[in-house]
C-alpha cells in the first residue's frame, strides 16, 4: 500500500517487485499539521478495532502502527482530502472496511509525502 500525504490519497497494489498494478486509488484525511501523519515504511501489526477507543466514530479501524489506523471518517465524505486527524488515515465507510477486510499483519505501507 502507498499513502501520499501531499494529495492525501491512498493506494493499494497487487503484484510483486518491479511487477506492480494498482487496484484502487481512495481518497482519505492525513494528520492536521501540529498532529501529522507518520513517514516512512512500515509492516501492518494485524491490530483490527471495530471503533477506536479514544473515538468511537472511528469504525473499521486497521492498525499501521503504534497509534497510527486506516479508519473511517469522523463526520462526513467532506473530510476526505484534507489534513484534519491526529495522525491517523480516515476513509469512506467502503474504503475503510475493504482494508479491514481484506489487510492482513505484514502488509507493506509507504507513507510520503
Amino acid at each position: 500500500m502507498g499513502v501520499d500525504r501531499s494529495t492525501h490519497r491512498v493506494g493499494v497494489f497487487k503484484g510483486s517487485a518491479n511487477n506492480w498494478s494498482l487496484q484502487y486509488w481512495w481518497s482519505c484525511v492525513t494528520g492536521a499539521p501540529s498532529t501529522p501523519t507518520i513517514t516512512g515504511y512500515y509492516r501492518t501489526t494485524g491490530g483490527k478495532r471495530m471503533s477506536l477507543s479514544t473515538d468511537s466514530r472511528a469504525k473499521w479501524c486497521t492498525q499501521i502502527w503504534n497509534g497510527y489506523f486506516f479508519h473511517t471518517i469522523l463526520n462526513s465524505d467532506a473530510e476526505l482530502g484534507n489534513s484534519l486527524s491526529h495522525g491517523c488515515l480516515r476513509m469512506s465507510y467502503p474504503s475503510a472496511q475493504w482494508i479491514y477486510s481484506n489487510v492482513y499483519a505484514g502488509t507493506a505501507v509507504l507513507i510520503y509525502s
